[in-house]
Protein backbone atom coordinates (compact mmCIF):
# COMPACT_ATOMS: atom_id res chain seq x y z
CA UNK A 1 0.00 0.00 0.00
CA UNK A 2 1.68 3.59 -0.97
CA UNK A 3 1.67 6.05 2.18
CA UNK A 4 -1.02 8.01 2.84
CA UNK A 5 -0.70 11.72 2.20
CA UNK A 6 -0.71 13.92 5.02
CA UNK A 7 -3.96 15.99 5.58
CA UNK A 8 -2.03 19.16 5.21
CA UNK A 9 -2.19 18.70 1.44
CA UNK A 10 -5.78 18.07 1.44
CA UNK A 11 -8.98 20.94 0.71
CA UNK A 12 -12.21 19.48 2.17
CA UNK A 13 -13.43 18.30 -1.20
CA UNK A 14 -10.39 16.21 -1.76
CA UNK A 15 -11.12 14.72 1.59
CA UNK A 16 -14.27 14.07 1.00
CA UNK A 17 -13.00 12.39 -2.51
CA UNK A 18 -10.43 10.14 -1.05
CA UNK A 19 -12.67 9.24 2.33
CA UNK A 20 -15.75 8.18 -0.38
CA UNK A 21 -13.16 5.86 -2.48
CA UNK A 22 -11.87 4.15 0.63
CA UNK A 23 -8.91 5.61 0.54
CA UNK A 24 -6.66 6.55 3.76
CA UNK A 25 -5.74 10.01 4.89
CA UNK A 26 -2.60 10.38 7.24
CA UNK A 27 -4.13 12.36 10.24
CA UNK A 28 -1.28 12.92 12.07
CA UNK A 29 2.85 13.26 11.97
CA UNK A 30 3.32 9.66 13.22
CA UNK A 31 1.44 8.19 10.67
CA UNK A 32 -1.65 7.10 11.62
CA UNK A 33 -4.38 7.35 8.89
CA UNK A 34 -7.79 7.32 8.58
CA UNK A 35 -10.28 6.33 6.43
CA UNK A 36 -13.83 4.72 6.18
CA UNK A 37 -13.86 1.29 5.35
CA UNK A 38 -17.66 0.86 5.99
CA UNK A 39 -19.12 1.32 2.37
CA UNK A 40 -22.78 2.76 3.80
CA UNK A 41 -20.68 5.37 5.43
CA UNK A 42 -18.82 6.54 2.20
CA UNK A 43 -22.14 6.32 0.32
CA UNK A 44 -23.38 8.45 3.30
CA UNK A 45 -21.01 11.32 2.35
CA UNK A 46 -20.79 11.02 -1.14
CA UNK A 47 -24.49 12.06 -0.88
CA UNK A 48 -23.18 15.11 0.98
CA UNK A 49 -20.97 15.66 -1.15
CA UNK A 50 -23.67 15.87 -4.06
CA UNK A 51 -25.66 17.73 -1.62
CA UNK A 52 -23.15 20.44 0.04
CA UNK A 53 -25.54 23.11 -0.09
CA UNK A 54 -27.60 21.02 2.73
CA UNK A 55 -25.02 20.93 4.95
CA UNK A 56 -26.30 24.67 6.38
CA UNK A 57 -30.00 24.08 6.16
CA UNK A 58 -32.20 21.85 8.35
CA UNK A 59 -32.61 18.20 6.69
CA UNK A 60 -36.28 17.72 5.70
CA UNK A 61 -37.79 14.05 5.55
CA UNK A 62 -36.85 14.24 1.84
CA UNK A 63 -33.22 14.51 2.91
CA UNK A 64 -33.50 11.83 5.25
CA UNK A 65 -34.80 9.35 2.79
CA UNK A 66 -32.41 10.15 0.17
CA UNK A 67 -29.34 9.25 2.91
CA UNK A 68 -31.04 6.19 3.44
CA UNK A 69 -31.06 5.41 -0.10
CA UNK A 70 -27.92 6.53 -0.55
CA UNK A 71 -26.54 4.31 2.75
CA UNK A 72 -27.60 1.17 0.29
CA UNK A 73 -26.34 2.02 -2.53
CA UNK A 74 -22.76 1.54 -3.32
CA UNK A 75 -20.81 4.63 -3.90
CA UNK A 76 -19.48 5.62 -7.84
CA UNK A 77 -15.84 4.49 -8.04
CA UNK A 78 -13.64 7.52 -7.88
CA UNK A 79 -10.03 8.05 -9.36
CA UNK A 80 -7.05 8.09 -7.20
CA UNK A 81 -5.87 11.97 -6.48
CA UNK A 82 -2.32 12.27 -7.93
CA UNK A 83 -0.08 14.77 -5.18
CA UNK A 84 2.14 17.39 -7.52
CA UNK A 85 5.34 16.22 -7.60
CA UNK A 86 7.99 17.71 -5.16
CA UNK A 87 9.69 19.59 -7.68
CA UNK A 88 7.05 21.64 -9.07
CA UNK A 89 7.10 24.67 -6.70
CA UNK A 90 4.33 27.27 -7.22
CA UNK A 91 5.03 31.02 -6.28
CA UNK A 92 2.37 34.07 -6.40
CA UNK A 93 3.43 37.09 -6.36
CA UNK A 94 1.75 40.56 -5.48
CA UNK A 95 1.02 42.42 -8.68
CA UNK A 96 -1.61 45.17 -7.31
CA UNK A 97 -3.83 45.60 -4.35
CA UNK A 98 -6.57 48.24 -4.58
CA UNK A 99 -9.51 48.98 -2.22
CA UNK A 100 -12.64 51.07 -2.33
CA UNK A 101 -13.98 52.20 0.97
CA UNK A 102 -11.66 49.86 3.03
CA UNK A 103 -11.09 50.42 6.80
CA UNK A 104 -11.26 54.21 7.32
CA UNK A 105 -10.13 55.26 3.62
CA UNK A 106 -13.47 56.30 3.17
CA UNK A 107 -13.24 59.20 5.48
CA UNK A 108 -11.00 60.99 3.82
CA UNK A 109 -13.01 61.70 0.52
CA UNK A 110 -15.34 65.10 0.02
CA UNK A 111 -18.63 65.38 1.74
CA UNK A 112 -21.25 63.20 -0.46
CA UNK A 113 -18.23 62.48 -3.16
CA UNK A 114 -17.07 59.04 -3.43
CA UNK A 115 -13.67 58.04 -2.05
CA UNK A 116 -10.64 57.04 -4.83
CA UNK A 117 -9.83 53.87 -4.22
CA UNK A 118 -6.28 52.79 -2.66
CA UNK A 119 -3.93 51.15 -5.32
CA UNK A 120 -0.90 49.77 -3.47
CA UNK A 121 1.41 48.52 -6.98
CA UNK A 122 5.14 47.16 -5.83
CA UNK A 123 7.88 48.38 -7.80
CA UNK A 124 9.97 45.17 -6.93
CA UNK A 125 8.47 41.63 -6.89
CA UNK A 126 6.73 40.44 -3.40
CA UNK A 127 6.72 36.79 -3.20
CA UNK A 128 3.72 35.80 -1.13
CA UNK A 129 4.12 32.00 -1.05
CA UNK A 130 6.65 29.48 -2.38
Amino acid sequence: MAQERPIHFYTVESVCTELIAGRAIAIATDGKAHSLVNQASRAILAWYAKNSARWASNVSTADIEAIVDAAQAKPASIAETKPPEARQKRFLTLVRVEAHQFGGLHAFSGPGQPPENFVFEPVKKIRIFG
